[in-house]
């Protein structure tokens, strides 16, 4: 069977990177494990596999078993359970390793002159015969009998390897007991040429340090820029739109807050930096439930006549969920439904750096009412422009076109995968 690198250069070459493969069949260990520990082939979606702890440098981490989303049955397994937790059991056995008798006080220091690679140390502990001799002890290529590797032997015994450096230790132990002075001066000027080389790295990497968080800076602020923006245009037009319109908005991050709540569209004021802040994690579950739960308990206990015609619901996250503690995706899941069956409500969802699509199905919100962006100041005022249309057609008791979200899609493709400013 090809390995995925050999695979893609045969069907896909455009977009394969790897142009020389030694061995298409060969396996590597690390690509089996993975596979192997993998969830899906058991039939399950499992979401939230790395965790962003930092919001402008976007460094994340593996999550960890606790915080994975795991949706049990969503598609047909490939393997059974007894079979996967045998392997994950045998998989779970730590080797054995040596008690400290097959290592040499060079072990990682003696490198091979032609592939580069490190010389490993062959001991005379693992030959268990009752007779040893001096080339027990020896050093000898990694990259010899390797799967990848075409080294040859390069075969040397420690003896001699010692006897070489013993004899270079001697050699400038004499160089520097006839010639002092000028071991010293030699000595110096490395030092120096060292300590500067060191300097000049060090301000160089502080000075990429500071371009990179200056361009972060200016990023982050584009996007602030966009989003309040993009929000006050879209409430002015709304403003100017006949009819009424309730407007509730709810900020999330690691917790949720509510910035209007069922506010006339006519007395809403703008945005300013101080109402829109970024803290860092995505409560979004916690959000769109709370949410749902609030506007849903309104409409239960208000008159008739003071219940909107019409409700849409719009949900928009640079992020994956990993930060809720009172709603999970089952549940909110079910109050989607509810809503959309028994209310009519509309739902929308726009995502940026996850599957927008997978992740809305998750939450019952259907492909044709998701769509992915691009997260930065283009994208993200494109979204509220679009959105603003969405709003305007279902407040015009019009039905939301199927191509509702075309120009959103078509600025994605084109310039998805690009990095922008």
């Amino acid at each position: 069977m090809l390995i995925p690198s050999a695979y893609a250069a045969i069907n896909q070459p455009k977009n394969c990177r790897h142009k020389e493969i030694a061995d298409p069949y060969r396996w590597n260990a690390t690509t089996i494990g993975y596979i192997l520990d993998r969830q899906e082939y058991l039939g399950h979606t499992v979401l939230g596999k790395s965790i962003c702890e930092n919001f402008k440098t976007k460094q994340r981490r593996a999550a960890t078993p606790d915080e994975l989303m795991i949706f049990p049955d969503t598609h047909e397994a490939i393997i059974d359970q007894d079979t996967w937790d045998i392997a994950r059991k045998i998989r779970s056995k730590k080797p054995r390793v040596a008690n400290g008798t097959y290592s040499h006080r060079l072990s990682g220091l003696v490198y091979c002159v032609d592939c580069g690679s490190q010389i490993g140390f062959i001991s005379p502990e693992a030959n268990h015969s009752e007779k040893h001799y001096d080339s027990d002890s020896a050093f000898q290529c990694g990259n010899y009998r390797s799967k990848s590797g075409e080294c040859v032997s390069h075969y040397v015994k420690t003896s001699v390897l010692e006897a070489a450096i013993l004899q270079a230790i001697q050699a400038v132990s004499k160089y520097v007991l006839e010639n002092e002075d000028e071991f010293i001066q030699q000595l110096k000027a490395v030092w120096n040429e060292q300590q500067t080389r060191t300097a000049n790295n060090g301000y160089q990497k502080l000075a990429e340090a500071k371009k990179r968080m200056a361009e972060l800076d200016e990023e982050i602020n584009k996007l602030y820029e966009s989003t309040i923006g993009g929000f006050n245009s879209m409430i002015e037009q709304q403003k100017k739109a006949e009819g009424e319109a309730l407007i509730s908005t709810v900020l999330f991050d690691n917790v949720s807050e509510v910035l209007h709540d069922r506010v006339n569209v006519r007395d809403i004021r703008p945005m300013t930096d101080r109402d829109y802040t970024v803290r860092g994690c995505t409560a979004l579950l916690d959000a769109i439930g709370g949410a749902i739960h609030h506007i849903g308990n309104v409409h239960k206990y208000a008159r008739p006549e003071d219940v909107p015609e019409h409700t849409m619901f719009v949900i928009t996250t640079d992020g994956m969920e990993n930060a809720s503690r009172r709603y999970n995706s089952e549940k909110v899941k079910q109050m989607i439904e509810r809503q959309k069956a028994k209310y009519g409500w509309e739902f929308l969802f726009l995502g940026a750096n996850i599957d927008a699509v997978e992740t809305a199905s998750q939450f019952g919100i259907g492909a044709d009412r998701a769509v992915n962006y691009q997260c930065d100041s283009e994208g993200t005022a494109l979204n509220y422009e679009v959105v603003s249309e969405a709003i305007s057609s279902v407040r015009c008791s019009a039905p939301l076109s199927a191509d509702w979200k075309k120009r959103i899609d078509e600025d994605y493709k084109k310039r998805g995968g690009r990095k922008h400013k």
